[in-house]
């Protein structure tokens, strides 16, 4: 690898740490609107969900995530590719071991 390569290898690797620390700060706010606690007694206002506020935290942790493809240069085709192998490996693995609990 080039030493520019090497370079921007190294500021894509960086950027996505902080854009991953960002998610998952943006994840945990997804949490403080949703009434998930549950050894908490909610009362019904509580247990009320802004779906406004939760929308705004779900598309800040999306929009980060979405940035990661951006900065290692993957599209849409590279996301429904593998979208559609990860789904059909998850789907196999669900059947093999629905198989081996009747066994």
């Amino acid at each position: 690898m080039s030493r520019f390569l090497y370079i921007i290898h190294r500021e894509g690797v960086a950027l996505s740490k902080e854009y991953l620390l960002c998610a998952h700060k943006e994840i945990s706010e997804v949490l403080d609107v949703l009434p998930w606690k549950s050894h908490k007694n909610y009362s019904m206002t509580e247990q009320n969900v802004n779906f406004r506020d939760l929308n705004e935290e779900l598309i800040d942790v999306v929009k980060f995530i979405l940035n990661l493809y951006v900065i290692w240069d993957l599209d849409e085709n590279d996301f429904i590719s593998m979208f559609d192998l990860k789904s059909e490996k998850v789907k196999q693995r669900l059947i093999t071991e629905q198989q081996k609990q009747h066994e």
